[in-house]
């Protein structure tokens, strides 16, 4: 190999150990920790409102418009990492829908008045009449720390 060749060789290896280090991508949550909201009431869920305990407003609907919450499904969401103390409350509402006559069913809720956030949480509405649905909840339950089970009230709500 003649010396061109060599000073080549030698820096395409330079250049190949000066990239193998491992990329590091960057936490979009860093600073924030998750709320999982699990619903297991037998019906979707429109409205979820995640606020400060001390605060009496609820705020905004975190669920983005025309979104859901399946039953059987869950979404995460994310507040801020500020202090390891944090509470905050969650309340979730289901989708009023008529059936075929134009009747409204009753329509599942619940209400956690206190979602520690000292790690990742976990909100598991239930629909406590239902065996299979508490039986899902309580295995959520005992495969995650910091979970909140929520027996959801069931009532009439119009379709606004």
């Amino acid at each position: 190999m003649d010396a061109r060749m060599r000073l080549r060789s030698a820096g395409v290896v330079v250049v190949l150990a000066a990239c193998s280090g491992r990329p590091t991508l960057r936490d979009p949550h860093e600073k924030q920790l998750g709320i999982s909201v699990h619903n297991e009431s037998g019906q979707s869920l429109c409205e979820v409102h995640i606020y400060l305990a001390h605060n009496p407003d609820v705020g905004h609907n975190w669920l983005q418009a025309q979104r859901e919450i399946p039953s059987g499904e869950e979404r995460s969401f994310w507040v801020p990492k500020d202090d390891p103390a944090m509470t905050y409350q969650v309340q979730v509402q289901a989708c009023p829908r008529p059936d075929a006559k134009g009747k409204v069913p009753m329509a599942a809720s619940g209400y956690a008045p206190s979602v520690f956030m000292n790690g990742p949480a976990h909100v598991v509405l239930f629909d406590e009449g239902n065996p299979a649905s508490k039986e899902t909840a309580t295995g959520i339950a005992h495969a995650n720390e910091n979970t909140t089970l929520i027996p959801a009230k069931f009532a009439r709500r119009s379709t606004r």
